[in-house]
């Protein structure tokens, strides 16, 4: 057989634009928000149902429901009969919620819908930081929700907790809604933010710290993050002022020996006010 060289040149050429392309839409996705939402539905409630349980919610503006045929969105409707092992409440990341009432009747559950935004800049366009908390309590509503899985905070919520976060018209977009501090003590005693990297920022990460400055440090972390999520940038440093002092957040993203997406914080008392 003849392979002319120009077809195989030309064949090169597109190859080389494939690859290159995804490697461009790839690098454009900086945020990552996703939701599991546990229901008792049987099916992936139409579009028309969620819309008008978002408007009862007093919870979607007609700028938000563009939001409905953007690119980012993806959704899967998953049953439990045949996929059982997405339900297992090993597959939840943190270890404190495996042996939970919740996880084990999220478990149960027969069915389950995944919402997932693919954000290429939140600093551009953050409403996708609203929409889809909204949008999993309105599955949540309409399919008779059992659970509502953060997969940023690594954080399990009953539908009324979910409720109390972003129901009666809240902002669902601030940073109590998105993100948390939480205490390890694996393999020594630190803490870190869970969400921060929904806007594409790394999540922050202390050195060893001493079981009697929980409070101080978890005050700390959450400033930063405050103004981080605010700005949707991360800065070298940040100055917090808290009981009288000054305290400096270093913050080290090229720190070695981190999980990916992570960034080193340190703690710095400066002066006393």
């Amino acid at each position: 057989m003849i392979v002319y060289p120009f077809l195989v040149a030309i064949g090169l050429i597109v190859l080389l634009f494939l690859v290159r392309e995804r490697r461009v839409q790839a690098e454009s996705i900086r945020g990552v928000l996703e939701y599991w939402v546990f229901v008792n539905g049987d099916s992936m409630p139409n579009q028309n149902s969620l819309m008008r349980q978002l408007v009862k919610n007093g919870a979607i503006s007609t700028n938000d429901a563009l939001l409905f045929t953007h690119i980012g969105l993806h959704t899967a409707f998953i049953l439990r009969a045949k996929n059982p092992h997405l339900f297992h409440p090993e597959g939840f990341e943190d270890e404190t919620l495996k042996d939970t009432s919740l996880a084990i009747d999220a478990a149960a559950a027969p069915s389950l819908v995944i919402l997932r935004f693919l954000a290429p800049d939140a600093s551009q366009d953050s409403r996708y930081l609203g929409f889809l908390p909204n949008l999993a309590k309105a599955i949540s509503d309409v399919a008779g929700g059992v659970a509502i899985y953060d997969v940023g905070q690594k954080r399990l919520f009953s539908p009324p907790e979910f409720a109390k976060l972003v129901g009666d018209g809240q902002d669902a977009s601030r940073l109590d809604a998105h993100v948390r501090v939480r205490w390890t003590d694996i393999p020594l005693t630190s803490a870190q933010t869970l969400g921060l990297r929904k806007t594409g920022v790394p999540d922050l990460t202390t050195e060893a710290m001493e079981p009697d400055e929980r409070v101080l440090v978890s005050h700390l972390l959450t400033e930063a993050a405050e103004q981080i999520w605010n700005s949707h940038k991360i800065q070298d440093k940040i100055m917090i002022q808290y009981l009288g002092t000054q305290f400096q957040v270093r913050i080290d993203k090229k720190a070695k020996g981190l999980l990916p997406g992570t960034a080193l914080v340190h703690l710095m008392r400066v002066d006393a006010v």
